[in-house]
């Protein structure tokens, strides 16, 4: 292999050249730009009034859910009545469905005073014609 000296071999040109003249015009040409370009100072004041008005809305905004909660209409809860025809006109549940959800003192608030005598119970069933059903 043949020795390698950079020193000997030609020089290859980067094919860029600076304009005459350039860097003995360059420095007075950034101080030129330089004090003509003055950056905005914005004051310390008016940031701070900014971040008290977002701080007073923060604390509007917190102060005013309990009073906006108590003006929202609430949801009705349904009377008896209405659960009871609810319930009565409700051909999938049963009766064994609705012991179901009760509990032991529920069932000991439900008051049973139905009072049938003979004679009511005798027109029912004579009046039905699958008397023999109802007897099983």
């Amino acid at each position: 292999m043949e020795n390698f000296k950079l020193d000997e071999h030609p020089k290859i040109s980067s094919g860029f050249r600076e304009p005459a003249g350039y860097f003995e015009s360059l420095s007075a040409s950034v101080m030129a730009k330089i004090n003509a370009e003055q950056p905005k100072v914005i004051p310390l004041y008016k940031r701070y009034k900014i971040i008290w008005c977002a701080a007073a809305a923060v604390v509007f905004a917190a102060l005013m859910i309990p009073v906006i909660n108590d003006f929202t209409p609430k949801e009705a809860q349904p009377d008896a009545v209405s659960i009871e025809n609810y319930l009565t006109y409700q051909s999938n549940i049963s009766t064994d469905d609705i012991a179901s959800l009760l509990n032991e003192e529920d069932l000991d608030n439900i008051d049973s005073d139905i009072s049938l005598d003979d004679k009511s119970i005798e027109e029912v069933l004579t009046s039905d014609n699958n008397f023999e059903n109802l007897i099983d």
